[in-house]
């Protein structure tokens, strides 16, 4: 899964849609060093990379533009009550509406330049990561945005790329398509990557590829 995940980490073209009304398209481009993609390469000393591991992460480059309807909330625990609905333009957060949580989201927008940049566009690749114990946890980075075909995009700070900010955060959603360098990654929530042939083969090797490839729920 690590591998083949791998070769998804290129400048390339993307456009993620979801029932919630997600709908944005643009360019996403590696990070310097691989770092992005946690687990992809030998770590090093000084290096910068997500932990846990189980992800891959790309730099949206502008202009990234059109409509994120958030589900969940880096924060809040479980699906929100009221999701965090964003119009993007040209990179940046033109509208935030919602409840509780996009208020917060407009005055950290007030009070610290450039959170509202969009900066990160994450999915995760782990079908072990139990999605409802990481609905449970409020830092859903941890759990949640591991689980495979789950993704999370964030604003503000990206480090190696984009431009400085004081503040990073996320918010995701559990059932996004996904379609990047020519082909479709993640199929209404579905990483498409646990279908492959070859990483069925290599799961048949230890077991059932079909047990040991089910997504925990």
């Amino acid at each position: 899964i690590m591998r083949k995940s791998a070769g998804l980490v290129q400048d390339a073209e993307f456009h993620m849609t979801e029932s919630t009304g997600t709908d944005i398209r643009g360019r996403l481009k590696a990070w310097p060093d691989g770092a992005g993609f946690s687990g992809g390469g030998k770590l090093r000393g000084g290096a910068w990379i997500f932990f846990p591991f189980g992800n891959v992460a790309l730099y949206p480059a502008p202009p990234v533009n059109g409509r994120i309807v958030f589900e969940t909330w880096e924060g809040t625990a479980g699906i929100l009550s009221e999701p965090v609905d964003l119009l993007i333009k040209n990179q940046r957060v033109a509208q935030c509406s919602g409840g509780e949580e996009a208020r917060w989201f407009n005055e950290m927008m007030k009070r610290y330049p450039n959170a509202d940049y969009c900066c990160e566009i994450t999915w995760g690749i782990s079908p072990v990561v139990s999605l409802q114990e990481g609905l449970k946890q409020r830092a859903c980075d941890t759990l949640l945005y591991r689980h495979a075909g789950v993704y999370h995009i964030g604003f503000g700070l990206w480090p190696f790329e984009g431009i400085w900010s004081d503040f990073h955060w996320d918010g995701g959603g559990l059932k996004p398509t996904l379609d990047h360098a020519g082909q479709r990654v993640i199929d209404a929530g579905r990483l498409l990557i646990l279908d492959d042939p070859e990483v069925r083969e290599v799961a048949a090797k230890y077991g059932d590829p079909d047990a040991l490839l089910a997504e925990v729920p």
